[in-house]
């Protein structure tokens, strides 16, 4: 039966079974009498209710579509974090505090920054420590 070109295999994965389906294109919705599944013979595709060929294929190009503005999409934004770190790395230099080891950048103010969890006073154009003598006013970002 399988060589009689009415002969349709089901789509289904699990499925072993096939059957004939003598109206070929004129009746597209192949349903399986073993599982039930529905297909579609000209998409080759599971059953688009409610839609033509023509719309499910356009269909399907939407998504292939928007799957690869995805893709691009995240591609360039790795490529912006990979930019971003290695400008990080460039400019910024290490927390003196090796248990911190936050990167750090002197925008303006004095060179001396205040480690909040440490209170460890630290001198940001050397990043060496300078003393121990704890702060008394911090500004947000931990600069004395």
């Amino acid at each position: 039966m399988s060589t009689d070109p009415t002969f349709l295999s089901c789509p289904a994965s699990k499925c072993n079974s096939g059957q004939l389906h003598p109206q070929g294109a004129a009746e597209p919705i192949f349903r399986c009498n073993a599982c039930a599944v529905r297909s579609c013979i000209i998409c080759l595709t599971p059953w688009h209710e409610g839609r033509t060929c023509t719309q499910h294929q356009q269909d399907l190009i939407d998504v292939n579509n928007v799957r690869a503005a995805d893709a691009r999409r995240a591609q360039e934004k790795m490529r912006e974090e990979a930019a971003s770190e290695v400008e990080v790395k460039r400019v910024a230099k290490i927390c003196p505090n090796k248990a911190c080891g936050a990167r750090i950048e002197k925008i303006s103010g004095c060179n001396h920054m205040t480690v909040s969890s440490l209170t460890k006073k630290y001198d940001v154009s050397l990043t060496s420590r300078v003393n121990s003598v704890v702060s008394a006013t911090t500004s947000s970002a931990g600069f004395a």
